[in-house]
């Protein structure tokens, strides 16, 4: 689950926002405030994974409240969605500690792409998706839309390494080998156990296809 704080005195895009990513992408916790001096006080208790924030705004605006940000926390992600995109003005964003920029207007889907690549390339955030699933083995939970299913060590793993294979077969041999530290028929069983769980988890997205190789493995992909 990502937690967004998005921040734009622009209400009706917040609350289009929120609904688009938590319900319709699926895999977010979205907080939304119309001001920087908002914005700030909620961060005063409050931890997100990312900052999404306009610059003109009322009471406070995006640049001074970056700069506030900064001088406690030199570490969260912040992108500033504006139509203020000028090479001056990015430069200007950049230098009070801003690390992203997202040219208005934009949608949930862009916000969305920008926000998983960001995440995933430069905040060493392990965030994966699977069809339409977030997948955080870090904390091994597995979520579409509202629903999160919070997997086993086993499950986690087991759908990590699959998803690392994507499209291409994984052999049951090699996961064996990798979590039960043997390939005995003995745990076959229980592989088999592991794999129908994981079939099931994933059946919300029919986009999503667990397929076996019978004998052989199973190939992931969507």
């Amino acid at each position: 689950m990502i937690k967004l704080l998005f921040i734009d005195d622009n209400v009706d895009l917040g609350a289009i926002i929120k609904l688009h990513l938590e319900s319709v992408i699926g895999g977010y916790n979205v907080v939304c405030f119309s001001s920087g001096k908002a914005g700030l006080a909620y961060l005063e208790t409050n931890t997100p994974d990312v900052i999404v924030a306009d610059i003109e705004m009322p009471e406070m605006d995006g640049l001074e409240m970056v700069k506030k940000i900064r001088e406690t926390d030199r570490h969260i992600p912040i992108f500033f969605a504006t139509a203020r995109t000028s090479s001056e003005q990015v430069k200007i964003g950049i230098n009070v500690g801003a690390n992203y920029y997202i040219k208005k207007p934009f949608d949930g889907e862009e916000l969305d792409a920008h926000i998983r690549g960001f995440l995933n390339q430069h905040n060493g955030v392990s965030i994966f998706w699977i069809g339409k699933y977030n997948f955080n083995p870090k904390n091994s939970t597995l979520t579409i839309g509202k629903d999160v299913k919070q997997l086993t060590d086993k499950e986690s793993d087991i759908l990590l390494m699959l998803y690392e294979g994507q499209g291409k077969l994984v052999s049951k041999k090699d996961i064996l080998m990798k979590h039960w530290g043997q390939a005995e028929k003995s745990q076959s069983g229980s592989l088999d156990n592991f794999i129908t769980k994981l079939r099931k988890y994933l059946s919300e997205d029919k986009s999503v296809k667990l397929n076996v190789v019978h004998g052989r493995g199973w190939i992931l992909d969507w």
